[in-house]
């Protein structure tokens, strides 16, 4: 299967976009074997805008949650990694194309810098993989659309 309607990486495909999948150190974060399928993923990011429309004020906090099957042996890096409690970059990459494991294109994406606040085990494992809900308090939201247009959320204060 060349493509997968959505999947998550570690990193910010901002950069990759930027470098039109140039850059070799950025590409191989893409790779197909360092994303995983996502099977569901839920948030609500609520703005205050004004009569005209215009927005004003911080966003409300953004809970970012998703679930992913992770193969036990194959993956743990990526596990653990949820498992940690400091910030670190997730790029949700929509309709994802790939050739020879390496990312070609995708429609739409969506980058999320914030901190893993739970992992849970969910539904039926078993020993060699799981599914696990993860929920992403998110402190900026950057969404990239294939022609590398960006919109940059900044949630929480600096």
């Amino acid at each position: 299967m060349r493509e997968i309607k959505v999947m998550i990486f570690r990193g910010d495909i901002a950069k990759l976009s930027e470098s039109n999948f140039r850059d070799a150190v950025q590409q191989d974060a893409f790779r197909r074997p360092n994303g995983m399928a996502v099977q569901q993923y839920d948030y609500t990011c609520a703005l205050q805008r004004d009569r005209v429309g215009n927005i004003y004020g911080d966003p409300q906090s953004v809970v970012f949650q998703f679930t992913v099957c992770v193969i036990k042996n194959g993956q743990n890096l990526f596990y653990e990694k949820l498992q940690e409690h400091g910030t670190d970059q997730f790029s949700f990459v929509f309709n994802a194309v790939f050739e020879n494991d390496k990312l070609q294109s995708f429609d739409q994406a969506i980058m999320v810098e914030g901190y893993v606040v739970e992992v849970e085990e969910a539904g039926k494992n078993d020993r060699e993989q799981a599914t696990i809900q993860v929920k992403l308090l998110a402190g900026k939201m950057t969404f990239v659309h294939k022609n590398n247009d960006k919109l940059a959320l900044s949630i929480i204060s600096e």
